[in-house]
């Protein structure tokens, strides 16, 4: 009802807007006609039982594509959402404590209410037409006089007398057709000779039966204003055709005598409840009068050309308002506003969105940072986040696939994919299911082609865009990581975000292709180019079919292949030298070795080792083996191997000495082969939600006992006082979590000491040196494990690292030298494990860290039984 309140107002204003231009220039009939447009609109939900699919009808020009819009757009509105589903489907929203006139007004079934009124106005109106036909023919019915005057040539109906008649009419009571005279009228022939030929018009084309339609369509849609305005226009356009049709049977020389009659019944009153009369009567007030004389002055005719135009008005009326909205475009604009809500972190608008009788389903989601219990919802991260509004979308039949481009500033960018279902509930389409999936390792060609399936060039992965490569050009010339992006093979990998792979660069013609085999064997190929020049960095332009290295006119990129010797070390060199003896052994073992990427001159300073450094890729992470010598006589050290995002760290060889003194067991093959494949996550053990604003930096196992992750802040204020924290600390001595802006840590091996109370934690061990509480442990509830909060005081510096700081940079302030963390630590009586969770004091609340704790959810490895 209301698609047909909607559509045929619009359908409405466009015939007046056309009776308005067009008037004097067509021909009353036509006038007339048009509405026969409106009238059809109207009826047609009557059928829609019947004729289905007349409902179903969509159009990209419907006017309902434009009001869904705006629905759409107040929908999306957390303040207005509730009303307008409640106005819309019917939904009320009851708020516990409404804060708000549209809160209190969302708790109202208004749709119950506008149908109540609805149909009581339609009744009341109904009864009221009713009485106002029946009396009035009853009334002329009674006291009518049969005329028994010559009507021959201008009607073969009965005619009557009735005293007291406002107007002449014609009437069908009972089945009896009639017209009906004023009793003034006896003695002018010639006048009532023109008003026998109108009505008799009037009864030949069956206007009653319109004006019974008029009066139905007037019940039924009485709470539109537009409705009563057609239905008083189409009644003066009745007489205006009429008056023709009665013209062209009187001929051309009675117009304007003709004329004189319509002006000697301006004379007469007329009833107000005239206008809800299906009688055809033949004046209906001065003005229709004056207007009706103007037309028969003008004589209009329709011409060729203005019929052209008629009809194609009419018809683009008709496309916009007797057609709904196309599904695919409520789809469309739902995806939008979600990925719009999506990116902007909006969880409340998201909220408003997702399917109301499945609300738990939202709260599944991966980035809802909340429960159903909280009082607002977080939804989203700091970073890699797709805050800049780049996305593609997809849509197939219900469904829709969104692309984001997810970045860093570094910059760097990662592929999400996003895949909802759509619900329609109540005509509001309503997201059933979501699932995200995020790119930010790809691991098969399989993965790589779902990822970039829009292609490169062009799209947010084209790092040509927003002065991306730029930047990583300047950052390749001082960063060593950065320095990778001058090997095509390794650019691909790290920009395109590929691990467990390798690169292979070939020559296909004039353009430089890399080709990356990934661990299943299966390959992708990606077209290169240095935008900076030869000394450049590399970037990925497009997809390619992945070309044979060893086909004919292909060769491979002098020292361009990632993961070859000519680039740097690989995997199996570095197993080569398990078991490693002595300087001479060491030489022997790395005579193939590449130029180190890094190396301290042995020549020069005065510290005791110079060292060789070597970076490689290994499924996808990098890796650094430092070779250490003593400089006094080039002995050898030690040996290290470490995972580079992680910090884990392999000693490959130490000198015999350490070895005794530190009772170590430095691995085989085995054990070099045992540490490259393992790797550690805090998601093994454990699971949580950051608040917005932070993000994870990934894992550390030089974190704690056993690792950690890192929490790092987006907003500038937070970012700047962290830097001043950690200003002039000794990186190597000061643990990280100490001065970020929080962390995730994991302790095993019966550290810290921790006591239990009737299976509770009471109290627990501080875990560091240098550290203090500086508040009593208080035991938090409603945690998935015992825990404990306390406020923890951590000293950046011993008096001796602050003095020398101190004697060359100039004073400390007080509250710069110490960091204030809360904690919360949880632990088991049946294991050995202990986890903490932090945010830092000076940027946040103990609310905050409690909340973040309640969202920690561990695995079934986190728990080791003693």
């Amino acid at each position: 009802m209301v698609e047909t309140l909607i559509t045929s107002s619009v359908l409405i204003l466009g015939i007046i807007l056309l009776r308005f231009l067009l008037r004097g220039r067509i021909s009353p009939q036509l006038q007339y006609g048009i509405w026969g447009l409106a009238a059809l609109r109207l009826v047609m939900p009557w059928f829609y039982p019947v004729l289905g699919w007349m409902g179903n009808m969509t159009s990209p020009f419907s006017v309902m594509n434009a009001a869904e819009t705006i629905r759409e757009q107040a929908v999306s509105r957390p303040d207005l959402g509730p009303l307008v589903h409640n106005l819309s489907s019917g939904q009320v929203t009851h708020y516990t404590a409404p804060a708000t006139m549209v809160q209190r007004a969302a708790g109202i079934d208004w749709q119950m209410i506008i149908l109540i009124l609805w149909g009581a106005g339609g009744i009341l109106l109904f009864i009221w037409m009713l009485w106002i036909n029946l009396r009035f023919s009853w009334r002329i019915y009674r006291s009518r006089e049969r005329y028994g005057g010559d009507t021959y040539g201008a009607t073969a109906l009965p005619v009557y007398w009735v005293e007291g008649l406002a107007t002449p009419c014609f009437m069908s009571y009972l089945g009896d057709r009639a017209i009906y005279l004023p009793k003034g009228m006896v003695g002018d022939e010639k006048r009532m000779r023109h008003v026998l030929v109108h009505e008799d018009c009037h009864a030949r084309r069956r206007d009653h039966i319109w004006g019974g339609l008029r009066c139905v369509l007037l019940c039924c849609y009485w709470i539109n204003p537009l409705v009563w305005a057609a239905a008083f226009l189409s009644k003066r356009d009745c007489e205006l055709s009429c008056d023709a049709d009665a013209v062209r049977r009187l001929g051309e020389e009675e117009r304007f005598s003709y004329g004189r009659t319509l002006i000697d019944l301006t004379v007469r009153p007329r009833a107000v409840s005239g206008f809800l009369n299906i009688s055809s009567d033949m004046w209906n007030g001065k003005k229709a009068v004056k207007e009706r004389i103007s037309i028969l002055a003008k004589h209009p005719k329709t011409t060729g050309i203005m019929a052209v135009l008629i009809v194609s008005a009419l018809s683009w009326l008709a496309v916009c308002t007797y057609t709904g909205r196309q599904q695919e475009d409520d789809i469309r604009i739902r995806a939008e506003q979600w990925a719009r809500a999506f990116c902007d972190r909006d969880g409340k608008a998201l909220y408003g969105m997702y399917d109301p009788e499945r609300p738990e389903g939202f709260y599944g989601m991966e980035p809802v940072m909340s429960l159903p219990e909280d009082p607002y919802i977080s939804f989203g991260w700091s970073s890699p986040w797709p805050m800049d509004h780049v996305f593609q979308i997809h849509n197939q039949d219900n469904q829709s696939v969104i692309t984001y481009y997810a970045m860093t500033s570094d910059p760097h960018r990662w592929v999400w994919k996003e895949r909802i279902t759509w619900k329609k509930t109540d005509g509001v389409w309503y997201v059933g299911q979501s699932h995200l999936t995020q790119y930010e390792t790809i691991h098969s060609a399989t993965e790589f082609y779902e990822a970039y399936s829009g292609g490169i060039a062009g799209t947010a992965m084209d790092y040509r865009r927003e002065g991306m490569a730029e930047t990583l050009n300047r950052n390749a010339r001082t960063d060593m990581v950065y320095q990778d992006l001058l090997s095509p093979g390794l650019s691909m990998e790290m920009l395109l975000n590929l691990q467990g792979g390798e690169a292979a660069v070939v020559k296909d013609g004039e353009m430089t292709v890399a080709v990356y085999t990934f661990p299943d064997k299966s390959q992708a190929a990606v077209s290169m180019i240095q935008p900076f020049g030869a000394e450049g960095i590399w970037i990925p332009e497009e997809i390619r079919e992945a070309p044979e290295v060893m086909d004919e006119g292909l060769k491979p990129e002098d020292g361009g292949a990632g993961g070859t010797e000519a680039q740097s070390i690989t995997a199996e060199d570095v197993i080569r030298l398990a078991g490693i003896r002595d300087t001479e052994d060491l030489a022997a073992r790395t005579a193939d070795f590449p130029e180190p990427n890094d190396r301290d001159d042995k020549e020069q300073g005065d510290y005791f080792d110079w060292f060789e450094s070597y970076m490689f890729y290994y499924k996808g992470e990098l890796y650094s083996l430092t070779i250490s010598y003593r400089r006094e006589d080039d002995s050898l050290e030690d040996i290290i191997l470490v995972r580079q995002p992680t910090s884990e760290m392999l000693n490959i060889y130490r000198t015999p000495e350490d070895v005794k003194h530190y009772r170590m067991t430095l691995p085989d093959e085995e054990g070099i082969r045992r540490f490259l494949d393992t790797h550690t996550a805090m998601t093994d053990y454990l699971t949580y939600r950051l608040p917005r604003g932070l993000s994870n930096q990934g894992y550390t196992e030089a974190l704690s006992s056993t690792g950690g992750n890192v929490f790092a802040a987006s907003d500038p204020e937070d970012i700047k006082r962290l830097d001043q924290l950690a200003s002039h600390i000794d990186y190597d001595f000061v643990p990280h979590s100490w001065w970020a802006a929080g962390a995730v840590e994991r302790y095993s091996g019966g550290w810290p000491n921790r006591w239990f109370s009737q299976g509770e934690l009471a109290d627990i061990g501080l875990p560091w040196n240098h550290s203090m509480f500086i508040t009593e442990p208080v035991r938090v509830i409603d945690c998935e494990a015992p825990a404990l909060l306390v406020l923890v005081q951590h000293d950046l510096y011993t008096a001796a690292s602050l003095e020398d700081v101190e004697a060359e940079y100039g004073p400390v302030p007080e509250e710069d030298q110490t960091s204030r963390m809360w904690y919360v630590f949880f632990a088991k009586p049946d294991s050995s494990e202990v986890y903490s969770i932090s945010l830092n004091a000076d940027l946040y609340e103990d609310t905050d860290v409690l909340k973040l704790a309640r969202s920690v959810y561990f695995t079934d490895k986190a728990w080791t039984v003693k």
